[in-house]
């Protein structure tokens, strides 16, 4: 076997027949000849060879170069995966959205696309999601099916030589998705998304995630007249611009830091920025103004400007070996100018529901002091209301009771707001303080490791749109969720 062996970088690669390149290894191997052994190199080398993505095993085995030598020459036999596999998953889970619902999945997986270890993921799926919960009804169920096609490299793919050496792989991702979606009685959004970008680890609690492009395209396929005949829609600014066409396009970076994996920790954190933004530098070049009539458009459509900040920020506190206090903050905000005078509504904020304020119907919330049945009664039609600027706090005392039971004591309060005058009252200004919702509650989390099933009664006890605390009582709210809020 060895006269078939490929030299490569310091490194020999021996395969009875090619099926992976040898610059695969090319940042995997991090013992060099003539260093010295060194375990962490050693341990590193391991975990590589595992996470390039094709091999199932990896053992290594060092030999004498001779027996008066104080070198040795290390061997790795790697075991591949099958190549080609094919899976079906059904899926219980809550959505951003604080929708509970399910999904089917059907996925292919190539492991190894072009033999340099690239991972060509192609997944059909439909989900249905319904919201549980108390106020202004149920809403209307929301259905979706699509398709998504990501490929990944386990390398910086660059003109620049980048040298990884550390424990992690980097990844390249290109990815492109269709799907349609459609809200039962009310309408259908055809949505087209692509992007391209780094993914990489600097260490155990950092990591981050550069896209050099994020497409996002959205346009209405069908509007029942329910939605367009209905008072809220004619009335509500918000509901209108659910079904706006919407075309964004730029880079975006985010950055996470966690050490909440590290249980022996008494205090743990996680933390996530994101900035991103869309049509900057077009709509600067172009002199795009929406508010001036030059709205400027891109392949026939008018594109989405803004840039967007998005912060939260974990705590964890262990009281016990089985109970600790949890809390989450939340700052974000959006900033539409040029092409755009408010965000698109994938871009937008939304508060309220499981994930969020337990005391309060997802997304009846905001913006500012807007009351949810100002435009019209509710009945069964829930209000889309959304803002360009969120604030969200969150405290919960986690307790386990018994067996996989445990129970959770919390309170939440924030909004949301425009960042420019579209609805009376729901615009950012220095009374913002007045206009936090605010709730308290209890609920139960069945924890079995593999699945977390949630309830929790909510009990609204601060309302933005009723001046007076002392007149906020309300019925509680029901939330049935999947997982841990945060």
């Amino acid at each position: 076997m060895k006269d078939r062996a490929v030299l490569y970088d310091n490194y020999n690669v021996i395969q009875k027949r090619v099926t992976v390149k040898p610059f695969v290894f090319k940042n995997t191997v991090q013992l060099r000849p003539g260093n010295v052994y060194n375990r962490t190199d050693h341990n590193k080398s391991l975990n590589k060879f595992i996470n390039l993505g094709p091999f199932k095993y990896v053992k290594n085995r060092f030999e004498d170069v001779s027996a008066d030598s104080p070198k040795l020459d290390v061997y790795y036999f790697l075991t591949q995966y099958p190549k080609k596999s094919l899976s079906f998953d059904v899926l219980g889970r809550t959505t951003s959205a604080n929708y509970n619902g399910a999904q089917l999945n059907l996925n292919f997986r190539n492991r190894n696309t072009f033999k340099g270890a690239e991972l060509l993921t192609v997944t059909l799926f439909g989900s249905t999601d319904a919201q549980v919960s108390g106020q202004f009804g149920g809403g209307h169920p929301l259905t979706q099916v699509g398709i998504q096609t990501t490929l990944s490299w386990p390398r910086i793919i660059s003109p620049f030589n980048f040298r990884n050496d550390n424990a992690y792989i980097p990844h390249t991702s290109l990815s492109l998705g269709y799907s349609i979606v459609n809200r039962l009685g009310l309408y259908n959004l055809n949505s087209f998304n692509g992007s391209f970008g780094y993914q990489w680890r600097e260490n155990t609690h950092r990591s981050h995630e550069l896209n050099f492009l994020t497409i996002t395209y959205v346009k209405p396929a069908s509007v029942d007249t329910l939605y367009t005949n209905s008072d809220l829609y004619k009335n509500n600014p918000a509901l209108k611009h659910v079904i706006d066409p919407q075309f964004t396009f730029g880079p975006s970076y985010s950055y996470t830091y966690t050490n909440t994996t590290e249980t022996y920790r008494t205090n743990t954190v996680y933390f996530n920025t994101k900035i991103s933004g869309s049509g900057n530098i077009i709509g600067l070049a172009t002199g795009a103004d929406t508010l001036s009539g030059k709205v400027k458009r891109l392949f026939g459509t008018p594109y989405n400007q803004f840039i967007k900040l998005e912060n939260e920020f974990r705590f964890f506190h262990k009281i016990t070996s089985t109970s600790q206090i949890a809390a989450r903050l939340i700052a974000s905000a959006g900033l539409p100018y040029g092409n755009s005078t408010i965000l698109p509504y994938s871009q937008q904020f939304f508060i309220g529901g499981p994930n969020s304020l337990r005391g309060f119907r997802a997304r009846s919330i905001g913006p500012g002091s807007v009351t949810p049945t100002v435009y019209g009664n509710t009945g069964n039609f829930l209000a889309d209301q959304s803002g360009d600027i969120k604030l969200e706090g969150s405290i919960e005392y986690r307790p386990k009771l018994f067996s996989i039971v445990y129970g959770a004591l919390f309170a939440d309060a924030g909004n949301v707001w425009n960042a420019k005058s579209h609805q009376a009252g729901g615009t950012f200004g220095s009374s913002f303080l007045n206009q936090m919702a605010a709730d308290v509650g209890f609920g139960l989390r069945f924890d079995a490791s593999v699945l977390v099933l949630r309830t929790d009664l909510g009990f609204p006890i601060l309302k933005p749109y009723i001046p007076t605390p002392g007149t906020n009582s309300s019925s509680p709210v029901f939330n049935l969720a999947i997982g841990y809020p945060f």
